[in-house]
């Protein structure tokens, strides 16, 4: 395996990685927060920040969403319908987003909330 030696020119491919708040590290509240939930809230973040604005995930009140199905959350995490929604009652519980259910055929809709 050949080793490729960091660039600067590589710090400029910023949109190839998640940005994973540090807040989950040093801040006590969070020490207890499960590793999965800290990845699906930063996958979920990176969602709002990059792709809810294009997509039109916009309420009436100026606030993104996420549109993320947990078909599409299993296949990113590779875990089962159990887990995502586990890991998704947690986050809930640490108030880091908020669900709004979604309608007959519809996807429910992740508020993704600011770290304090």
């Amino acid at each position: 395996m050949e080793v490729i030696i960091l660039t600067k020119e590589y710090k400029n491919i910023s949109n190839e990685f998640y940005l994973m708040p540090k807040l989950f590290f040093i801040d006590e509240d969070y020490k207890d927060l499960d590793s999965d939930s800290i990845l699906l809230y930063t996958i979920l973040l990176d969602k709002t920040m990059n792709l809810s604005e294009t997509a039109g995930w916009v309420d009436d009140e100026g606030s993104l969403y996420v549109i993320a199905p947990v078909k599409d959350l299993q296949i990113i995490l590779n875990c089962s319908t159990y887990k995502i929604a586990k890991i998704k009652k947690e986050l809930v519980a640490y108030d880091l987003i908020s669900v709004v259910r979604g309608g007959i055929s519809e996807y429910d809709k992740i508020y993704v909330k600011q770290i304090n």
